[in-house]
């Protein structure tokens, strides 16, 4: 594993110094390494070390542009330490090297449509505030990514994607994605996929709106999702919110600002795992630091599984994370983030302990 990992940012570093700068296209390479403990309760008190390389190579190609998004996973994920659901690490992965996405971007005013391997959160169920903390569930939330094959972190699936600004407050986007881009295990490096009926639809369209009263930006959205039958599941679907409000903002010190989010989502009786999901947050930036603002979160999310999920595991309620994490940056390449995270009924099961789980993430920008 050493070895690809070496050979993966030296073919980054030759490409960018060599190739890259020369032809107009643009890269990124940035390198992100945590070290987790799971320090009470769970299935078993641990400490190991997790890493994530991601290599962006994107360019113009006639009256669109093209993407390319590689990935390097590697280490040991904390969540078979804990037993959660809900996953408390956002770059847990199987060990390998993935051609995570690849697509083309065509634009016209107020349109815009993408075709290729395509990460649904990418453009879906995004929450600005949220994406700062390491749980997963603050950025994709498990009402979705629990109950379906969702395209999105680690494996993406091959879709088309519609969004269409209405007017400078109002966004709609809309996506089909083949219904099933495979485990992680099934499709280990993202180049293994099949078109067909087998493997069924997913559809999901999201309203936004976006204000400014008060000079305090605000983000609201509306989605829904539908996941069609297949030979090895039933049809899903559901609905989702998420809201992104600033509350304050220094007068003098644009850079320091307090902000809210919250999430829900809730699934049809059919769902698998979760029922219902619901988190909320606050993060302040700018509190040390207002010239390279340091980041101070804290929030809450609770999933409750479904009746199906509870009739084939006895016992199962609801599960709760409350994490708190602190971001530095040290300059505009070298951050870390201090992380703690309690767990409440790991995997929704009052067997398993209660978990307290500390993460220092370390994200270097290469280039």
């Amino acid at each position: 594993m050493k070895q690809q990992r070496l050979f993966f940012l030296l073919f980054s570093l030759i490409y960018q110094f060599v190739i890259a700068q020369n032809k107009g296209i643009h890269t990124s390479l940035t390198l992100t390494e945590d070290l987790t403990s799971n320090f009470k309760g769970g299935l078993q008190q641990a400490s190991g070390h997790l890493g994530n390389i991601d290599l962006i190579v994107a360019g113009n190609l006639g009256p669109g542009e093209w993407f390319v998004y590689g990935l390097y996973n590697y280490g040991a994920p904390s969540s078979a330490w804990v037993g959660d659901l809900q996953v408390t690490n956002n770059i847990e992965a199987l060990s390998k090297l993935r051609l995570y996405q690849f697509w083309y971007r065509r634009s016209w005013n107020t349109l815009s449509l993408t075709i290729g391997q395509h990460d649904l959160n990418s453009v879906f169920a995004i929450t600005d505030n949220g994406s700062t903390f390491i749980n997963s569930s603050f950025g994709i939330q498990p009402d979705l990514s629990t109950n379906a094959p969702f395209p999105i972190f680690p494996v993406a699936s091959p879709g088309i994607v519609l969004e269409w600004e209405l007017n400078h407050a109002l966004k709609f986007s809309t996506a089909l994605y083949d219904g099933d881009p495979g485990s992680e295990s099934d499709n280990p490096h993202s180049i293994d996929f099949y078109l067909g009926a087998r493997d069924g639809l997913l559809h999901i369209s999201e309203l936004q709106y976006q204000t400014n009263a008060k000079q305090l930006k605000g983000v609201y959205k509306l989605g829904y999702w539908k996941s069609s039958a297949s030979p090895s599941r039933p049809s899903v679907y559901g609905l989702y919110g998420i809201l992104d409000q600033q509350l304050y903002q220094h007068p003098r010190q644009p850079n320091r600002t307090l902000g809210a989010f919250m999430q829900w989502g809730t699934a049809s009786p059919s769902a698998p795992v979760l029922a219902n999901y619901y988190s909320i947050g606050l993060v302040f930036t700018g509190l040390l630091a207002p010239q390279k603002p340091d980041v101070l979160g804290i929030a809450y999310a609770q999933a409750q599984t479904s009746p199906s999920y509870q009739r084939e595991v006895s016992g199962s309620t609801t599960e709760g994370v409350l994490e708190i994490h602190y971001t530095y940056p040290f300059n505009d390449r070298l951050a870390i983030k201090p992380n703690l995270q309690w767990v409440y009924t790991p995997g929704a099961m009052e067997a398993i302990p209660n978990a307290l789980i500390g993460v220092v993430r370390m994200v270097y920008t290469i280039f």
